[in-house]
């Protein structure tokens, strides 16, 4: 006849499994109740060396303030987010390693005018956002994603809202539906998800303006012939 275990050691091995259901059970209901409302991106690229400041702000139905949502960004090869701080105090976030390209970090949830919606704004550079594809200009900023659904998809969830340089003709944009509104230089683009990076293409239009490095090449090009020519008049003298 095959003896019952004792009481105590189903316990131990029932025990461990009624946590980890438990745990599920208190984690996972949270998290589902939070769901994102917004997403506002702005990103100022008028700077001449080709980096972005960028702005991203969340509204998060459920989110209690004080607490944090997971969220994550891609690295699009150059093109990767630097000096992530949190926007309301401006206290740096730790970023972690994922998979792949991916780095994650976790984000503090502000309070708002509504005590059922949380607020996370994140701020952070793209040093290279820009780079030159041919006679086309090519621009691609990472966008700050958190592991929360959308509360309802609409054409209005995701407002990503650019800044370039006036004399930039934009050819294409990625996703599409990115266009000039009244302001000069200003491009905005509505999508009903959040997307992990907004691009476009554009053309400078003729006009262009020399960066710092360009200036110093220039600069340093222009003592050299100044050192050859008067080597030059130098060997003519002697030969005279």
């Amino acid at each position: 006849m095959r003896r019952r275990p004792p009481a105590r050691a189903q316990t131990w091995v029932v025990g461990p499994v009624l946590l980890a259901v438990g745990a599920s059970a208190i984690v996972d209901p949270v998290a589902a109740q939070e769901t994102v409302l917004s997403a506002r991106l702005t990103a100022d690229l008028t700077a001449a060396d080709g980096s972005a400041e960028v702005r991203v702000e969340y509204r998060v139905r459920g989110a209690a303030r004080g607490s944090t949502i997971p969220a994550s960004v891609l690295d699009f090869g150059p093109a990767a987010a630097e000096d992530v701080r949190v926007g309301g105090t401006d206290v740096p976030l730790v970023v972690r390693a994922g998979a792949g390209v991916s780095r994650e970090t976790d984000v503090p949830v502000e309070a708002t005018d509504r005590e059922d919606v949380g607020r996370v704004v994140v701020r952070y550079r793209v040093p290279s956002v820009v780079d030159a594809d041919g006679g086309v200009l090519r621009g691609r900023i990472p966008v700050l994603t958190l592991d929360r659904p959308p509360d309802e998809a609409g054409p209005g969830l995701f407002l990503a809202r650019l800044s370039l340089p006036a004399h930039w003709q934009v050819i294409e944009g990625f996703p599409t539906g990115l266009e000039s509104v009244s302001e000069a230089g200003v491009h905005e683009v509505r999508l009903s998800v959040v997307p992990a990076m907004v691009g476009f293409r554009a053309r400078t239009g003729g006009a262009w303006r020399p960066d710092l490095p360009l200036v110093l090449d220039a600069v340093a090009a222009a003592v050299v012939a100044l050192f050859v020519l008067a080597g030059w008049r130098h060997l003519r003298r002697e030969a005279a």
